[in-house]
């Protein structure tokens, strides 16, 4: 339950460092509100539409675990293109729409999974207290990274280097969401309850 925990708040610091930055990265690289509006909206139907695949990828990987750390490493490893980008100071808009939305499709594909495995995972007597105070810590968490992340970039700035304050912000959630993933790998996956029963029979 506590790797759940640290999980939750990786995530989270994520979400504050780098989701809920994306939309200024792409006006402070100069492409206007309407590629802004496109970054933000356009990976979500993506990443809708991908998951209605996510059933097939789990039995092709061969688990649910497997499945989940995948995507968490590929959301990850996401985030260091636009860490170069915001170094480089350019980034085409396809670029831009293609980053996203394999980070959204990762992330989106893998919430199903996770959520019927974790549900096997905390036992029902503790289940409501663990997952409220996991969620309490979790929206901390965001708000903290959102507050530090706003405080580097106003820092940034001020140097006249605003852009390399978003590449820390990426670098800093790259490296929450694979300490998100070593928590999930840390986590077992109970085998499938139907093979007993058949074994029973």
């Amino acid at each position: 339950l506590v790797i759940g925990t640290v999980d939750a708040i990786a995530y989270n610091v994520m979400v504050g460092c780098a989701e809920m930055y994306l939309g200024a990265f792409v006006l402070a690289l100069g492409l206007g509100p309407v590629v802004a509006g496109l970054v933000a909206s356009v990976p979500l139907l993506v990443g809708a539409v991908l998951q209605l695949a996510a059933p097939l990828a789990v039995s092709r990987v061969g688990g649910r675990r497997r499945f989940v750390v995948l995507c968490t490493l590929i959301q990850a490893a996401g985030l260091v293109p636009l860490a170069w980008w915001a170094v480089a100071g350019r980034a085409a808009p396809w670029q831009l729409l293609m980053a996203a939305s394999i980070h959204w499709s990762a992330g989106m594909a893998s919430a199903p999974s996770w959520t019927s495995w974790t549900a096997t995972l905390v036992p029902p007597r503790v289940r409501t207290s663990y997952f409220a105070q996991r969620n309490r810590l979790g929206q901390v968490a965001v708000l903290v990274a959102f507050v530090a992340g706003g405080l580097v970039l106003r820092s940034e700035a001020a140097r006249g280097e605003a852009l390399e304050g978003f590449a820390v912000l990426f670098l800093a959630a790259a490296a929450a969401r694979l300490v998100s993933s070593v928590c999930l790998w840390g986590c077992r996956e109970p085998r499938r309850q139907w093979r007993g029963r058949e074994a029973a029979r």
